[in-house]
């Protein structure tokens, strides 16, 4: 027997009884393995439950389990390498309202290089290519023909991969085919994928893997992909749904080959749909003469139809890519007795003009085509560019800004930026260029230059309405983003006018209505603002799908203490915006409210909710500093700021909740940089609070009087000055702060009463209190006052007074009380001792001449 009869014979099923499979678990197997699923022991994938899955047998099904939105999880089989081979099984997917898939990674040599292929809920499949941690998409989502939308839904797999050629079948059906030479062996995993976290249905979504086959030896392998590629009979349809996938992935080639193979079928009608695509791709292969080919033959098959007028549009391209503006010329004008209303064949027509130097013909092909397609951004600028060249400056700078909303609009910052170049030049002081600029450094996230931008539109407007009178249109999207601009820096309270102003530009757009009403809320805290309320209700009524409405609304209405009404908009807002980190922290609010701790902890402990910002994490901090369970609270404020270092509101709760901790040190470290960020008078108070408690007053004060030149009637801030000048004994400049927070208080408050107090600390530190010995009268004189020159008075003072002190006893009598112990010269003596009064006391002195100097009495010693 020679050596290829025996190397064939070892490759039969007969002698796979008599096969040892290699120890090395490295080394490349060659087996067919039947998985058994009932027996875990010999099932290869290991049961795990970790965190964001679990993999376990069941009845002799293995289930995967996935309990996270938006994650990869995988369960290795541990054992052998495989080259070719073929994997084929059923899964069943439970429950497909949700958006998950599943499948296998195969030719696995660690978890960044692998093939891998997965099937949706949504009835589509894909293959893909991991190289080094870089993805490669090899076949995008294509759909699986006959796809029944139910649960549970079941499906037949087979994976051939033989050398570099793979090839998918679904349902018995041959779908896919493709080459790819990267990764030539490999490990297998089950692997499953969950795309979304807004699911109609709850977390963990699962799958299981019915049964499973791997055949890996060579001749066996072989003879599937003989059979499911040159004996079985290919659907051209399958053949077509693969090349849509390869074209919309960018693949002219790979789109023409499938094209051609489906063509081949006997007797087989090429579609207009099938030319026209054909057409396309051997464009984009720069295959010319083909293309037109596949044209000629779209536009003959039904020359009315929407095929041909894209066919006639495809050979204009095609023309003018190859320079044949003649031919293309010819080709237009005859294409347009057809189609006189298409705006491609009216562009290509201006740029045929335009290669003639007829910028005036140029322009009007253009400026048709663009009332056929107004937000073409393209033809718009085209119109620019012909009107500038023939002078005509103010119709081009029409047609720039037409160009430039449109690019906005379509989010294509590059050519928008190539237009307002244009515009710079041509209008400088146009208002709506900068504004249209304002717009894109914002949405570019180029803060600066968006605040310098929307700052001079505004400024142009103004200028504007200056010359021309109060009907000049304005967009208020300028003074709105300013307002944005505002509160990215902290700057809650300078951001209300700008919003302000955006509501009255254009009263009828509801978001401009919600921005301002939230602002409003945010600062006043005022439930019962009427403003707030007009632009809530506004805001409602005009934006009544908008779940965020809905949600500030809900925030509101827990503020009132109408808590039933909360709950009615928490729940509308969650239909329209399903279970997102914000809607679950006003959810957790309400819950608390309610008096449901418990339950408004694990609404915030749900699982499966990408919280990217840290919110949840945020508002469980902030319900149990409330709960004064201050080191738990720690733990989640940390893990909100690791989530979004920069937030300025994470930065102050985790500072709050450090004083709380006494841990000022790390709190000062914190609100610095809060500070840094958004410099504003809240967070200097905290500053002031903690210097304080750190025994640092001189910087207390310094924060304290920073804060009052940004919010100069913030009684918090005035109360705690002039406390600290009261510690330091800097009474005049306590007096001060006293006398402009009695002017702030309501008499009755919490806040006047402290302010009384204060008031009080300070009588008590700088006067004495001097009374009367017999009625009791009291007179407060400085404790340390300046001398008084002896007095002689020239007229009775009033009886309340001082009449002086006894020098004996000590005692101090008021004029009405003195006056019924006189000596014989008439002079006030002490009625217990007799001894003559004196007025010896400088506080008292100082009350009996200012009474003299106010009425007009001279007091002269």
């Amino acid at each position: 027997m020679n050596y290829y009869m025996l190397d064939f014979l070892k490759n039969l099923p007969f002698f796979d009884r008599f096969r040892k499979l290699p120890q090395d678990l490295e080394a490349l197997a060659e087996e067919k393995w039947v998985a058994n699923f009932t027996n875990p022991k010999k099932a290869r994938f290991p049961e795990e439950d970790q965190g964001a899955y679990s993999a376990v047998y069941q009845k002799g099904l293995l289930l995967l389990s996935i309990k996270k939105p938006r994650c990869m999880v995988w369960v290795d089989d541990p054992l052998y390498r495989y080259a070719d081979l073929v994997i084929e099984g059923e899964l069943q997917f439970n429950d497909i309202r949700s958006y998950y898939a599943a499948g296998f990674q195969f030719r696995k040599t660690d978890d960044f290089s692998y093939y891998s292929f997965l099937i949706s809920t949504k009835g589509y499949f894909r293959l893909d290519l991991r190289f080094n941690n870089s993805p490669v998409v090899l076949v995008g989502w294509t759909e699986i023909p006959d796809f029944v939308e139910q649960s549970p839904f079941r499906i037949l797999f087979r994976l051939i991969a033989l050398g570099s050629k793979f090839t998918l079948v679904l349902n018995n059906r041959w779908v896919a085919e493709v080459s790819d030479d990267t990764i030539p062996s490999g490990k297998l995993a089950f692997l499953g994928t969950a795309y979304e976290s807004n699911s109609p249905a709850p977390f963990p979504y699962s799958v299981t893997l019915n049964h499973l086959v791997l055949e890996s030896r060579t001749i066996e392998v072989e003879a599937h992909h003989l059979r499911w590629n040159t004996l079985i009979k290919v659907d051209p349809q399958e053949r077509l749904r693969l090349a849509e996938t390869f074209f919309a992935m960018d693949q002219p080639l790979s789109t023409l080959v499938q094209l051609k193979k489906a063509w081949k079928v006997q007797g087989y009608h090429r579609s207009q749909e099938e030319l026209l695509l054909a057409a396309k791709s051997s464009l984009l292969l720069s295959l010319h003469e083909e293309a037109e080919d596949y044209l000629d033959r779209c536009i003959e098959d039904d020359p009315d139809s929407d095929l041909a007028r894209q066919a006639l549009q495809e050979k204009a391209k095609s023309l003018y890519l190859q320079d044949k503006f003649g031919q293309l010329k010819d080709h237009l004008e005859e294409a347009l007795r057809y189609f006189p209303q298409d705006p491609t064949l009216l562009t290509l027509l201006g740029h045929t003009y335009t290669y003639f130097k007829d910028p005036q013909a140029a322009s009007q092909a253009y400026d048709q085509a663009l009332a056929l397609d107004p937000n073409n951004g393209l033809i718009a600028q085209n119109a620019g560019q012909a009107y500038e060249q023939w002078g005509e400056n103010v119709v081009a700078e029409d047609r720039y800004i037409k160009a430039a909303r449109a690019f906005f609009t379509a989010e294509n910052f590059d050519e928008l930026n190539l237009v307002l170049q244009r515009l710079f030049d041509l209008a400088p002081k146009n208002p709506e260029v900068h504004a249209i600029a304002g717009k894109r450094a914002y949405a570019l996230e180029q803060w600066s230059t968006a605040s310098k931008e929307l700052a001079e539109a505004q400024r142009l407007y103004a200028l504007r309405e200056e010359a021309e009178g109060k009907g000049v249109e304005r967009d208020g999207a300028v003074p709105y983003l300013q307002g944005l601009l505002r509160l990215r820096e902290g700057k809650r309270r300078a951001a209300l006018p700008f919003f302000e102003q955006a509501v009255d530009l254009e009263p009828d757009y509801g978001p401009f209505r919600f921005r301002l009403a939230e602002c409003r809320f945010l600062l006043t805290k005022k439930s019962d603002d009427p403003e707030l309320n007009e632009q809530l209700e506004a805001a409602l009524r005009l934006s009544p799908e908008d779940g965020w409405v809905a949600n500030l609304a809900a925030q509101v209405a827990m503020a009132r203490g109408n808590l039933d009404l909360a709950k009615g908009y928490l729940d509308r807002a969650e239909t329209l915006l399903g279970r997102v980190p914000a809607l679950l922290a006003n959810k957790a609010e309400l819950s608390f409210l309610l008096g449901d701790q418990n339950g408004a902890l694990d609404l915030l402990n749900t699982q499966g909710i990408v919280d990217e910002q840290g919110i949840m994490d945020n508002a469980a901090g902030n319900i149990l500093v409330r709960l004064e369970r201050f080191d738990e609270a720690e733990q989640r404020y940390q893990k909100a700021q690791k989530a979004d270092p920069e937030n300025v509101e994470y930065l102050s709760n985790r500072a709050r909740c450090l004083i709380e901790l006494n841990q000022y040190g790390e709190a000062d470290t914190l609100l610095a940089q809060a500070y840094e960020r958004a410099p504003n008078a809240e967070i200097l108070e905290l500053i002031a609070y903690v210097a304080v408690k750190k025994g640092e007053y001189p910087r207390a004060e310094a924060s304290l009087r920073l804060a009052l030149e940004q919010n100069p009637d913030s009684i918090s801030a005035l109360n705690s000055l002039a406390w600290i000048y009261c510690t330091m004994g800097r009474w005049a400049r306590a007096e001060e702060s006293i006398q402009r927070l009695e002017r702030l208080v309501s008499p009755g408050t919490e806040t006047f009463r402290s302010t009384m107090e204060l008031r009080q600390q300070v009588l008590d530190a700088t006067t004495k209190p001097i009374t009367c010995a017999v009625c009791g009268r009291l007179w407060r004189v400085e404790r340390n006052p300046q001398p008084t020159q002896a007095l002689r008075l020239v007229a009775q003072p009033p009886e309340d007074l001082p009449a002086g002190t006894c020098p004996s006893c000590g005692k101090t009598y008021c004029i009405a009380c003195a006056k019924t112990s006189l000596d014989p010269q008439g002079r006030f003596v002490c009625p217990q001792c007799g001894e003559r009064l004196k007025l010896f006391d400088e506080g008292l002195k100082k009350i009996v001449a200012d009474w003299a100097s106010s009425n007009g009495y001279i007091a002269e010693s």
